[in-house]
């Protein structure tokens, strides 16, 4: 099971979409020298990034949103890098697919982060892959909406909760 997953066909879709996601995630989101600015700055000054993030985030819950800043520059670039940008994704999911698992993939009607209508489109295309989408959520699916996530896991093929 995937929430929100930013399932791009390349490294080229992958930075152009990130790129018209908004003003935010094209400064910070890919690497760039601003980028790599701010996450030295925030690894220098911890506790302030973590009380600027709580103020630029006031949606998130404020337990949360401080944890988002405890990365590293080669942490942050790996995940972006290794995951996002990387693309590897296709293979996994046909291999899964030919094994007979069953994946499902949530995305929020509102998410910017998830090419429109990718997972509709994989869920044609492999017999296993079934698509879900909650009609209000944003790329915070999980955190907005976790009793409509926790539904989904509970349901879910070799659930230990399933009834």
């Amino acid at each position: 099971m995937t929430f929100c997953a930013p399932l791009y066909r390349d490294t080229d879709e992958a930075t152009s979409h990130i790129r018209h996601m908004g003003l935010t995630e094209r400064l910070f989101a890919l690497e760039s020298p601003l980028a790599r600015r701010a996450c030295a700055w925030m690894c220098a000054f911890r506790a302030l990034a973590q009380w600027v993030a709580v103020a630029h985030s006031p949606e998130w819950p404020v337990p949360l949103v401080p944890q988002g800043v405890l990365h590293t520059w080669p942490s942050y670039l790996g995940g972006m890098n290794g995951f996002i940008l990387r693309a590897g994704w296709r293979e996994a999911l046909a291999r899964l697919d030919t094994a007979g698992a069953d994946v499902v993939l949530a995305d929020g009607a509102d998410d910017r982060v998830p090419v429109p209508g990718r997972s509709a489109d994989l869920a044609a295309a492999f017999p296993h892959v079934r698509a879900v989408t909650h009609p209000k959520a944003g790329h915070d699916l999980t955190v907005s909406y976790p009793d409509w996530c926790a539904v989904l896991l509970d349901n879910a093929p070799g659930s230990s909760r399933q009834a």
